[in-house]
């Protein structure tokens, strides 16, 4: 996945949310601060996968990680 997918994926509840964070999963989470990324980060790295932050509040840059 890539942020322009992330980003496509989430252009309807772009406006419901401060903070929108993507997971290669598909799945979009609507976070209230920055806080609760690092909830969603421990996620996708327990479960393999990429994340996005597609709106923030905060500019955060998020590396994405090699594959093996």
């Amino acid at each position: 996945m890539t942020l322009e997918l992330a980003k496509e994926l989430a252009k309807n509840e772009i406006d419901k949310s401060n903070i929108i964070v993507v997971t290669s999963d598909n799945a979009i989470y609507m976070l209230n601060d920055n806080a609760e990324i690092e909830v969603i980060k421990n996620h996708a790295e327990l479960n393999k996968l990429e994340m996005f932050v597609v709106k923030s509040v905060d500019v955060i840059e998020e590396k994405p990680k090699k594959k093996k």
